[in-house]
């Protein structure tokens, strides 16, 4: 290729010898070796990019590498240095035109990808059938505050509202990627729970002088919360039931949970074991609790507490109506079932059901006018949760657990666990086969660890293990994770919130919420994953009419699928098909299918129909990336038709014959 004067092709760096510092560095930028080098960096940050999102996942690469600021500088530079290419050939030749135009393409391509920014829309759309979809999933997360004083509204002070989009990602504790370099000399842990050394701020509300920030990220945790201790909280046990079968070397974890008398009934059923967790108000009851149980009759015996006094009542299986009188509070049994079992919403006796003892009660307290009645259902086995102030409280004890007796279907033994009002928990086993096991009382924020079946010589065993928090906070509990299904477990955040010198802080999964009173105001924290309303923010409503499925001929893969929805929209209604090929614009974005999933109902089971998930993206980017790409075809183009021609060579002249002598 020739230069400006016919002569062979002069590189940048030629071009600048002899002249100015400044035109000589411009000259150093769009050189060949520069482009080069950046190339080949780009190439390789990428390519270990596509290692760093195996091992963190996707949305952490998202964030930590391909959003990062020296990610976007490299770009930056390559253009800087596309442009200085052009500039020191400046005044162009017409050979050097399509130069020109490739270097414009790249620049104009360069500027669609800024254009599109980290703001650029890019979230999942879930529609089920014959229900309108809006609600796009973000993938961000949300923070919002309201703010108002503890009082209330009505002492004047108005009410504060913030909210924001952040990313938890960032405070999450990934390795950076340059840290990702170096890790097979200096190995890298996951992360867990990743404390930060600075709260990172978050909202402001001077109005109100409060403010939140982020102390803490869990990026993958449990579903379930896990425990910790605090100074005000919920009583809380952590169960952990492990077991040995004959001809197992070892014992394997069979569950793990933390019970509150609030969740699920503060009950845990898992394989042989039935764990219940229930508290005590009066510690009368607790003392009878932890006595050794004595030996009961063939109907059992129920434990009436009231007033400071614990009285019994023994259960004539013969009877069918019974009655004790203490006081002011009277109890009555009207219905004993020893198979209970749901038939047309109630619970009657069904005998091909597990054997599980219950009772349905009758109380009245108090005389004359001012008697209050009530019912309550109380089991075997399990501590009643409490009827609330005011009202007595039961333990039935049953000899199916107490003295080995009626051996039945169904677990094969229990853990009855009682909170005291002195902080201690008393524990109680037992099991059908061979009646009362261990029992102990555990002191606050202490634990127990014995065998409820077997021991450690026993062919076969059953474990138990509990730790005991009488005031607790929930937390979350970091778990391991395959990086491509992060989305199975939850994200947690701590939060911290000051207000007049004071400061909070509290966890909080995922689409959960939190009121805190500090410095005199009273906070409501929403977290919850960041959502685009496209009925609101984009005019417009997408409902699934029907998705189809396409698989390969003779398998069962889908090799396709589609799905007809029907776009509703203030203009009125218009159906489409999107599939994977052909997407959908509407509303100033696209809808790409991407996947679907099956539907379930609200009892959790399949409905046999299929859940249709969509990509919504919106590149403010687009057209001067298509303009890039038409730039760039156009100047190869123009290199090709304007290239320098050399001048055809002469034919040799034919030798002068020479003069004969």
């Amino acid at each position: 290729m020739a230069d400006d004067d016919g002569n062979a092709f002069r590189s940048s760096l030629a071009r600048a010898e002899g002249r100015s510092p400044f035109f000589q560095l411009l000259a150093g930028i769009g050189s060949a070796p520069m482009a080069a080098l950046l190339i080949v960096l780009v190439a390789v940050v990428t390519w270990v990019a596509t290692y760093y999102e195996g091992a963190y996942g996707r949305d952490a690469a998202q964030v930590l590498v391909y959003q990062a600021w020296w990610f976007n500088f490299m770009f930056l530079v390559l253009g800087a240095a596309v442009l200085c290419a052009v500039v020191v050939r400046w005044p162009l030749r017409r050979h050097q035109y399509g130069f020109a135009v490739v270097h414009a393409g790249l620049l104009t391509l360069i500027a669609g990808f800024a254009v599109a920014g980290r703001d650029r829309l890019d979230g999942m759309l879930e529609a089920a059938p014959g229900r309108e979809a809006t609600q796009v999933e973000l993938p961000v997360d949300y923070c919002a505050a309201v703010v108002e004083p503890a009082a209330g509204p009505s002492t004047g002070a108005a009410t504060a509202v913030q909210a924001i989009h952040f990313q938890p990602i960032a405070l999450a504790g990934y390795p950076s990627f340059l840290r990702y370099l170096v890790h097979p000399l200096w190995p890298v842990t996951v992360p867990g729970i990743n404390r930060l050394e600075r709260p990172a701020p978050l909202l402001d509300l001077p109005a109100a002088g409060v403010a939140v920030a982020v102390t803490a990220v869990a990026d993958t945790a449990r579903f379930e919360p896990g425990r910790s201790e605090a100074e005000q909280g919920e009583p809380a046990v952590r169960v952990e039931l492990r077991m040995r079968t004959p001809g197992q070397s070892g014992e394997s974890r069979l569950a793990g949970r933390w019970l509150t008398p609030d969740a699920d009934g503060g009950q845990l059923l898992v394989g042989p074991l039935a764990s219940t967790f229930a508290l005590a108000r009066d510690p009368a009851l607790a003392r009878a609790f932890a006595q050794p149980p004595a030996q009961v009759g063939a109907g059992g015996r129920l434990r009436v507490c009231w007033q400071g006094q614990v009285h019994d009542l023994d259960l004539d299986p013969a009877q069918s109506d019974q009655k004790l009188a203490a006081g002011s509070c009277t109890v009555q049994v009207l219905q004993r079932l020893e198979h209970p079992g749901q038939r047309e919403g109630k619970l009657v006796e069904v005998p091909e059901a597990e054997h599980n003892p219950v009772l349905r009660l009758a109380i009245s307290v108090g005389d004359g006018d001012k008697t209050r009645r009530t019912e309550a259902w109380v089991a075997a086995g399990a501590l009643v949760p409490p009827l609330g102030e005011g009202w007595p409280e039961f333990l039935y004890e049953h000899p199916l657990w107490l003295a080995g007796v009626g051996q039945g279907k169904g677990q094969g033994g229990v853990a009855m666990l009682l909170g005291a009002p002195d902080g201690t928990l008393h524990v109680r086993t037992a099991t059908r086969s061979r009646g009362p096991g261990p029992a102990a009382a555990i002191a606050g924020g202490g634990g127990w660890s014995g065998y409820v079946v077997g021991d450690a010589q026993s062919p076969m065993a059953v474990g138990l293990d509990l730790r005991w928090l009488p005031r607790s906070r929930p937390g979350p509990e970091p778990v391991a994770m395959d990086p491509a299904r992060k989305d199975r477990a939850l994200r947690w955040v701590e939060f911290a919130v000051r207000c007049g010198g004071q400061e909070r802080r509290a966890w909080l999964p995922r689409g959960e919420r939190a009121a805190l009173t500090v410095g005199g105001m009273q906070v409501l924290l929403h977290y919850d994953r960041g959502r685009l309303d496209l009925k609101r923010d984009r005019g417009f409503a997408v409902r699934l009419e029907r998705f189809d499925e396409g698989r390969d001929p003779g398998g069962m893969r889908s090799a396709s699928y589609a799905s007809e929805v029907t776009v509703l929209a203030d203009g009125g209604e218009r159906t489409a098909r999107i599939t994977m090929n052909e997407p959908l614009r509407v509303g100033g974005v696209t809808l790409y299918q991407t996947a679907f999933r099956p539907e379930a109902g609200p009892d959790g089971a399949p409905t046999g129909r299929q859940l249709s998930i969509f990509t919504v993206a919106e590149d403010r980017g687009r057209w001067l990336k298509y303009g890039g790409s038409a730039l760039i075809v156009l100047g190869m183009a123009l290199l090709w038709w304007w290239r320098p021609r050399r001048p055809a060579a002469a034919a040799p002249s034919a030798p002068t014959p020479q003069a004969t002598p």
